[in-house]
């Protein structure tokens, strides 16, 4: 406890028959340690890092656009010690000497890149900050790809677009005249287990439009059709590719003995002015008849 302050904490740390204390009063015990450890680092000027020539090179190398970095050493005997080494690195036209005799070459030039660290004001924070940011999205996507998955974290889409395929205006008359007319299909029918289906027609053997019908003994000796219009929330992001909920649809609706046709709705929507409407039209021709 501290004499001055009854209800703070002073601290000291003797590292090799030397003291270094806290410098202030804390208010907990880890708090003065850290900061009489911090002293002491400083003073025998401890560092936490090591690897100062891959420090200074990483640097360069980030500094110069990935090209090849401009660092050169000159390590060399010294004259006032024959087994001692100095060393000097050179960094953008400045050199930076180890400042003092080393036994090898290897301790010279790490002092050197030291040095220049030092004066260029370079640490190793940004680093260390990349690795923990590297390893904690390495750790998210091993999660990611576990052989269990939260289903809490799937993301099934909006139901928003649901049913907008059939209440169009401009789509009704496009796929009647694609069907050859209004009762060659039907618009928003039900199939089992609660699917909603945005346009559903019958073909037969020659992949021929059939009158619509839903009398069960005659629909089962076609080829039920169905047809669902889907909108960027019923798709994956940036691509045409149907979300998880819009797949499993499918897979359930092919089961029941359905062909389904997914029909991207910027493929054929009248503002898209890339494609004509024969064009438009020829599209969803052969994604319904082929």
């Amino acid at each position: 406890m501290s004499a001055d302050q009854p209800t703070g904490f002073v601290s000291c740390v003797k590292v090799d028959n030397q003291t270094f204390g806290s410098l202030d009063i804390f208010n907990s015990k880890k708090e003065a340690e850290q900061a009489a450890a911090k002293n002491a680092c400083n003073q025998l000027n401890i560092t936490g890092v090591k690897n100062f020539k891959g420090m200074l090179h990483d640097y360069m190398f980030r500094a110069t656009c990935r090209h090849s970095p401009p660092v050169h050493y000159e390590t060399t005997m010294s004259a006032d010690q024959p087994t001692g080494f100095v060393s000097c690195v050179k960094v953008d036209n400045q050199t930076f000497g180890s400042l003092d005799i080393f036994n090898s070459k290897k301790e010279a030039e790490q002092a050197a890149a030291k040095n220049a660290c030092n004066q260029l004001n370079i640490t190793g924070e940004k680093k260390k900050k990349a690795k923990r940011k590297k390893e904690k999205k390495k750790a998210k996507s091993k999660k990611r790809s576990g052989s269990e998955v939260c289903f809490s974290q799937i993301d099934f889409g909006s139901d928003a677009d649901e049913g907008r395929g059939f209440n169009d205006p401009y789509l009704r008359n496009l796929f009647t005249d694609i069907l050859g007319g209004p009762k060659y299909l039907q618009f928003g029918t039900w199939a089992p287990y609660y699917y909603q289906i945005d346009v559903e027609c019958l073909l037969n053997a020659s992949k021929t439009a059939q009158e619509w019908t839903e009398e069960p003994a005659i629909a089962s000796h076609y080829q039920r059709v169905a047809i669902q219009v889907l909108y960027p929330s019923q798709l994956c992001y940036n691509s045409y590719r149907p979300t998880g909920k819009e797949q499993t649809k499918q897979r359930h609706l092919e089961i029941m003995g359905y062909k389904v046709v997914h029909v991207p709705f910027d493929e054929i929507n009248m503002k898209n002015k890339a494609t004509t409407l024969s064009e438009k039209m020829d599209y969803l021709h052969k994604k319904i008849f082929d």
